[in-house]
């Protein structure tokens, strides 16, 4: 038998009187205060363990659903007919873990090893069958010691061993009817007055609707309120395109603007567009047949009629150039006037 963890501050109930440790003393022994009849003595642990042995002694129990037996002075023990802060459904299963953690209360913090732990799961399903412990699997020593600093960090509060979630369909909505039709009554909205708009300003939508069905109803009927996930998944789930738009940035405004057509012309040869195209031949020297280069044909096009006026094939890069040379060289093109507006459009 594990020997009783007592501190400062430990309450019991010890043959009917209700007593307090107010101080721990030295060679096992404890200075206690009897809160039923008033006084103090000094007892030993050994007398304490023999009288909970004997199931004379039974520890103070605390939370909402803590509830004395008899006509006791403190409350010792849980009753699943006071978990009234605990919902309906979870009840039943908080108080199963409460009779599983109830003896390893007891245990010092040192004794509660993961082969006593587990000692412990074992005996309990051979006294109490299965119910308690569950069944194959369903509740392991990492969960015994999960509920086991649950309710001792919550301070002997019973709802912290109630289960967090409950279990859902593989694969469905955990959600009832009514909020499931209005997140989608939120989401068609969105869809047929598209808008600039992010998950967060759908999110609030959202809220304002749950909120305007929650008017009316008594606190036990509110609707709960879906988490953000579960709005980012069902507008996953219809396209983000249908529902949200963000505004454009800067390169996207560009890439979607039309191209400028440039200054308008009034007269032949007043803009001359020239095209620079790279030929797929290499001109070597006749004599040492050494490569000189790849020559560039230069196409200029006379923007109004829509016809190239001169072609010249040469070894300069793509400018300009070539065509003024061009130009220059014929007899009649002195007589044309000179370019307003020359762009190099583009070169193959």
């Amino acid at each position: 038998m594990g020997r009783l963890h007592l501190t400062a501050g430990t309450r019991y109930l010890r043959d009917g009187r209700a007593e307090v440790v107010r101080q721990v003393l030295r060679d096992g022994r404890l200075l206690v205060e009897d809160q039923s009849v008033g006084g103090e003595a000094v007892v030993t642990r050994a007398e304490l363990t023999a009288a909970w042995a004997e199931g004379r002694l039974r520890f103070e129990v605390r939370g909402p659903g803590a509830r004395a037996r008899g006509d006791a002075a403190l409350a010792t023990a849980y009753t699943i007919a006071d978990f009234h802060l605990v919902a309906e459904g979870k009840r039943a299963e908080a108080w199963r873990r409460y009779t599983l953690i109830r003896p390893l209360l007891a245990w010092p913090p040192h004794e509660r090893t993961r082969r006593a732990i587990a000692q412990h799961l074992v005996d309990a399903r051979v006294r109490h069958g299965p119910d308690l412990g569950g069944g194959p699997g369903a509740v392991s020593r990492t969960s015994v010691e999960r509920y086991l600093r649950a309710f001792e960090a919550s301070g002997g509060d019973i709802r912290a061993l109630a289960p967090a979630t409950t279990r859902g369909d593989a694969g469905g909505s955990r959600l009832g009817a009514e909020v499931e039709g209005i997140i989608q009554g939120v989401l068609a909205e969105c869809r047929a007055a598209p808008a600039q708009r992010t998950v967060r300003d759908v999110y609030l939508m959202l809220v304002n609707r749950v909120r305007d069905a929650n008017v009316a109803r008594p606190p036990e009927e509110r609707l709960p309120l879906p988490s953000r996930n579960t709005v980012y998944r069902r507008v996953d789930a219809v396209g983000p395109a249908t529902v949200l738009r963000r505004r454009p940035g800067p390169g996207e405004r560009r890439a979607g603007a039309g191209v400028r057509t440039g200054p308008r012309v009034g007269r032949p040869l007043e803009r001359v567009e020239l095209d620079h195209t790279p030929l797929d031949l290499i001109v070597v020297d006749e004599e040492d047949r050494l490569p000189i280069g790849r020559p560039t044909v230069t196409l200029d096009l006379d923007v109004l009629g829509r016809a190239f006026e001169q072609r010249l094939a040469s070894l300069r890069r793509g400018t300009a150039n070539p065509f003024h040379d061009a130009g220059t060289g014929q007899g009649d093109a002195g007589d044309a006037p000179e370019p307003s507006h020359t762009d190099r459009v583009g070169r193959a």
